[in-house]
């Protein structure tokens, strides 16, 4: 088996960072673009609609 150095620490810090940053997008993103979609999608539908999505 070859032996390769790794720092663990380095891949807790891009772990860290990729998180960081896909929530941080999606923040953006749903601010930007999704919030009134989102608004106008519950506006017409009960939270049965909703309850069914999260159990598929």
């Amino acid at each position: 088996m070859i032996h390769v150095p790794t720092a663990a620490w380095a891949h807790t810090a891009f772990d860290l960072a990729a998180w960081s940053s896909g929530i941080g997008l999606s923040v953006v993103l749903y601010r930007w673009r999704l919030k009134d979609l989102a608004q106008a999608v519950a506006r017409r539908t009960d939270g049965a609609y909703f309850a069914a999505g999260v159990a598929t």
